[in-house]
């Protein structure tokens, strides 16, 4: 970890010494709305559903019929679907619709989480799958929310928060995880996540700007 800090201080000397003033128009017109803060809550609770089922995978695929080897493996396996998710991203996020793809993310988390709190023991094969899509979801929507905090507000200050609200939905999933596990029974987690996942697909859906010609080149 120290190594791959220390290989990033090169990028520091690499930044421009001054950056050119921000346009007028850029630098006023912001304002706290519930228009405003839907972008911050959607990155909010759809990290809480992240971090909560992230936090307890190891016990859940145990309990799913994994020895410690091959739950270990299994996130090693998620990490990497994480990194193709993150390369498909990068060519997607200016080719799909943001509100639909983020909707359609979280739905797919609520059915992953769902399908592993279903799961009979023993489904190791069915556990797996609904990780790795788990994984895949996660690294993928992660450059649409920043566009929906840029579809609220253009000038990017909005934007500049996001990474925050993803932290602090991170910490603030396992948190409420760690009230309702019990030992090593963490059983109950997949349905917390679902339940973060379903209401941050609420959420999203209630972030679309309204009709009309100045709403409809959003949502393009």
């Amino acid at each position: 970890l120290g190594i791959l800090a220390l290989s990033c201080c090169w990028l520091a000397f690499a930044q421009p010494a001054r950056l050119a003033p921000l346009a007028q128009s850029a630098m006023s017109g912001f304002r706290w709305s519930a228009r405003t803060v839907k972008p911050l809550a959607v990155a909010f609770l759809q990290l809480s559903t992240l971090g909560a089922f992230w936090a307890y995978l190891e016990p859940l695929g145990k309990a799913a019929g994994f020895d410690a080897r091959g739950a270990q493996t299994l996130i090693a396996a998620v990490l990497a679907t994480q990194v193709v998710a993150g390369s498909v991203a990068t060519f997607a996020v200016r080719r799909l619709p943001v509100v639909s793809t983020l909707a359609a993310c979280s739905l797919a988390l609520a059915a992953a989480t769902a399908t592993v709190y279903g799961l009979p023991g023993g489904s190791t094969r069915n556990f797996a799958l609904a990780c790795l899509a788990f994984g895949f979801v996660w690294l993928f929507m992660l450059p649409f929310q920043i566009g929906l905090a840029f579809r609220a507000d253009p000038s990017g200050r909005l934007a500049s928060l996001v990474p925050a609200a993803q932290l602090l939905g991170s910490a603030f999933g396992p948190l409420m995880a760690s009230f309702i596990v019990e030992g090593e029974n963490a059983s109950a987690v997949p349905l917390l996540s679902a339940a973060f996942a379903l209401a941050a697909a609420v959420m999203v859906l209630g972030a679309r700007s309204p009709r009309g010609p100045q709403g409809a080149r959003a949502l393009s």
